[in-house]
């Protein structure tokens, strides 16, 4: 991996990680963790990633996730789930490697310049 990982920020079951280009100090990639605001689930985290495009492929997004898995547990949280579009196959198949699996589907849940995309929900129990 071509990165490092680091904690910009947390809070009690929330966090946003980092990751850096080796060497450099540059931001390439981000997971961002929001755990539920409500007693029953306080134990649940949805995650957001992104890892900039010239950065693919490069085990930055395992990376992340793997810090975020190990975060979140160390923080008492039992669960992480997030949403990915229905034809963005090379992040489900990171999600997959990483635990996640597909527990539904979202139909027309966003719309992307004007159409209509699906969406799966995923989540991995830690």
């Amino acid at each position: 991996m071509k990165a490092e990982i680091a904690q910009l920020r947390a809070a009690d079951n929330s966090v946003l990680l980092l990751a850096f280009a080796r060497g450099t100090g540059v931001p390439v990639g981000f997971v961002e963790v929001t755990g539920g605001s409500f007693r029953r689930n306080r134990h649940v985290g949805s995650l957001v990633i992104g890892i900039c495009a010239a950065h693919t492929g490069m085990g930055i997004g395992t990376a992340l996730l793997g810090a975020c898995g190990d975060w979140a547990r160390a923080h008492g949280l039992g669960r992480l789930e997030l949403t990915v579009m229905v034809h963005n196959d090379r992040a489900i198949r990171l999600y997959e490697k990483s635990g996640f699996v597909v527990e539904g589907r979202r139909v027309a849940a966003l719309m992307v310049d004007g159409v209509a995309v699906d969406e799966y929900v995923m989540g991995r129990v830690l």
